[in-house]
């Protein structure tokens, strides 16, 4: 056998294996959330719970101009069944575009607390807003300094 032959056929071999193990990953991912995976609503997508705080990030390059993007750092998240996700908490969640996320940017202001309901993509760490509303906020008692003469006599 000549040198060409033999190089197209180790070419063609790991050609076909790489296909083969790409196939097999696919098929892994997907039937690991096929039975038994209450609030998954789609691959990798996850409805959620979050209890955070809004943000407003700062442009990121041209395609963002005009239009900053808003994110929730989570204070507390939990699954559909209840179950509490700590390896989000502290996270930035981006905002997915939808028609509730811009209802949300509109009344609530940054630095706000929220608690939203929506679908979690865990891989680029995304929220599609559901519903939300407003956590409640810590009522301001005052500074507790008397001001002098404001008092009647």
């Amino acid at each position: 056998m000549n040198m060409r032959a033999t190089v197209w056929s180790l070419g063609f071999s790991l050609l076909m294996i790489a296909l083969m193990s790409m196939g097999g990953l696919d098929y892994a991912q997907s039937g690991s959330q096929s039975k038994g995976s209450a609030g998954k609503t789609s691959m990798g997508t996850e409805t959620v719970k979050i209890e955070g705080e809004l943000h407003a990030l700062p442009e990121m390059g041209s395609a963002t101009k005009g239009h900053p993007t808003y994110a929730i750092k989570v204070i507390r998240a939990t699954s559909t069944g209840g179950r509490e996700l700590r390896g989000l908490q502290g996270a930035m969640l981006r905002l997915r575009d939808s028609e509730q996320s811009e209802k949300l940017v509109r009344r609530v202001r940054p630095g706000e607390k929220i608690i939203v309901k929506g679908h979690l993509r865990q891989g680029d760490k995304t929220l599609e807003v559901i519903s939300f509303k407003k956590a409640k906020q810590p009522e301001s008692r005052g500074s507790g300094t008397r001001v002098r003469g404001s008092g009647t006599k």
